[in-house]
């Protein structure tokens, strides 16, 4: 199957079941993915830890590039596929959306004609390149932390003919000018909106981001920001995929410490297999693991787990006791009450859906809090 051909059956399959505007139907058709993977990616080895790179002149190399999954682009913070030769076991630190999904984030971005978009996370350059046939090039500001990251998306998107303003480096948020941009759209979870983000929206602008955490819950929230700063917003409706290049990011956690105080819980940890709840207690707890203590299914909590936030030093372990859940907890911050309590609420107000939540940013406090209406 040749390039061409890759790219309509993959058009084919990500309009079949969805109403695609016309305009990004045609973007789609006139971006070949390809170009932006030529370094290749890199896919696990099945029942293993490893990886092995799939690049150009592999086989499976193109159909790849046009299947709608996400592709881990690099390990351990600088590893590509073309420096491996073999296989190797390491953390993801870059990946690219499927293709379906960066779809979602432009369909919830609502861009029309004559908008400024700053994009965060240049990546391949892909999604710039859709930008770009979108609102034209002008229009369009794609920023990257990663200086050759930056550079070898600039190289493609020129290729192809367009010439966007790209901008890199560690700093290059705080950077940003204040109220230019009418949309704001992040390619990578993030657990926070920072606050550069909210001053560099316009008032009455919008930013597409999607919020995720250690805890394993990863939502795309479509935010509107209003004249004093604040970005209030609901989740998109639908499954997002857990940001595969936060594993570096997550701290080592040590042993759990002896002691503690000891009760029994009020809401059954069990609840947290909800995403809706997991979300919240999430964002209730933003720097919180969870630790699966026992069980095969890595995806279920079953007779423990801990609770662990490295960045206060505080802990939690839940063990079920005779039918009774326990809970032992120390550190600067009770993690479970303050998790329980969240979900006691939600629990209280009708066990309201992912889709029902109001979460609230401000530039005085970027960490998101959640309401909802209770349920009827």
């Amino acid at each position: 199957m040749n390039s061409d051909a890759a790219l309509h059956k993959l058009v084919g399959t990500l309009t079949a079941d969805r109403d695609l505007a016309p305009h990004w139907r045609q973007a789609l058709l006139d971006t070949p993915r390809h170009p932006f993977l030529r370094p290749g990616f890199f896919r696990p080895q099945q029942g293993t830890s490893y990886w092995e790179p799939v690049v150009p002149g592999n086989d499976d190399w193109l159909p790849g590039c046009y299947t709608d999954t996400v592709l881990v682009t690099e390990l351990a913070g600088a590893v590509s596929p073309q420096d491996v030769d073999g296989r190797i076991t390491a953390n993801p630190t870059r990946s690219a959306l499927p293709p379906g999904h960066v779809l979602r984030m432009l369909d919830a971005a609502r861009t029309e004609p004559g908008m400024r978009v700053l994009e965060v996370g240049t990546g391949t350059g892909y999604t710039t390149a859709l930008l770009c046939h979108r609102l034209g090039d002008k229009h369009v500001t794609s920023t990257d932390t990663d200086y050759e990251v930056s550079s070898r998306a600039g190289i493609t998107l020129e290729q192809l003919g367009h010439s966007p303003e790209l901008l890199a480096g560690d700093d290059v948020q705080d950077k940003l000018p204040r109220h230019r941009y009418d949309r704001l759209i992040a390619t990578s979870a993030v657990r926070d909106l920072p606050v550069a983000w909210l001053t560099a929206v316009k008032h009455g602008g919008q930013i597409i981001a999607a919020l995720g955490g250690w805890m394993g819950a990863t939502t795309l929230v479509h935010f509107t920001v209003d004249a004093n700063g604040t970005a209030v917003g609901r989740p998109v409706t639908g499954d997002w995929p857990a940001d595969l290049a936060t594993d570096d990011r997550i701290p080592q956690y040590g042993p759990i410490p002896d002691g503690g105080r000891e009760r029994q819980v009020a809401v059954d940890p069990q609840t947290l297999e909800d995403g809706t709840a997991r979300f919240i207690a999430q964002t209730a707890e933003l720097s919180a693991q969870i630790i699966r203590l026992t069980g095969d299914d890595s995806s279920a909590v079953h007779d423990s787990l801990a609770l662990l936030d490295q960045e206060d030093n505080s802990w939690a372990v839940l063990r079920r006791r005779g039918g009774k859940w326990m809970v032992r907890q120390g550190g600067e911050t009770l993690l479970w009450d303050r998790i329980e309590t969240e979900l006691i609420r939600w629990h209280r107000d009708g066990r309201p859906p992912l889709k029902d939540l109001l979460i609230v940013s401000t530039p005085h406090w970027s960490r998101p809090s959640v309401t909802w209406t209770p349920a009827l």
